[in-house]
């Protein structure tokens, strides 16, 4: 049996980040089909393995443990895998970054797909995006997070 199963769309939106972590800590896991995802996302909160709107929601075996929403999910991992910080500032910070990313995808996908760019669209939306990388890179810069080279 697999450490982890995963409900998520087989597309690179937030599941990606919960596939990413999961690969990174070499946690082995499996995806649950299309159809599971879309009977557990119909149950009843009551019947569902978590109450939850929409995927990400990942289950950790041994914990006997279900979670819904990407940043809690990947805090859960981060924490258990230790991969976040001990001291609860930076382990704030840590939280902060993957809320920020939630949020860039968020945008980015215009809204989780609800719309699609045009030309006129994306060429609005640029400046927005670069100041969100201005925030990533003075975040990483204060706190002496540094990109490795190649």
């Amino acid at each position: 049996m697999s450490d982890y199963t995963l409900y998520y769309w087989p597309a690179p939106f937030r599941g990606e980040f919960v596939r990413s972590v999961l690969a990174h800590v070499h946690a082995s896991w499996e995806e649950a089909g299309v159809g599971e995802i879309s009977t557990l996302m119909d149950a009843a909160p009551a019947e569902q393995l978590v109450p939850f709107m929409g995927p990400p929601v990942l289950t950790d075996h041994a914990a006997d443990l279900s979670l819904a929403q990407t940043p809690a999910i990947l805090a859960y991992l981060g924490r258990k895998h230790g991969l976040t910080p001990d001291d609860p500032a930076r382990a704030a910070l840590t939280d902060k970054i993957i809320a920020d990313a939630n949020d860039v995808l968020y945008e980015m996908t215009l809204h989780n797909g609800a719309q699609m760019w045009t030309r006129k669209s994306w060429n609005a939306y640029r400046p927005r995006l670069g100041r969100w990388m201005e925030i990533f890179e003075e975040t990483g810069r204060r706190h002496g997070l540094t990109a490795q080279a190649g």
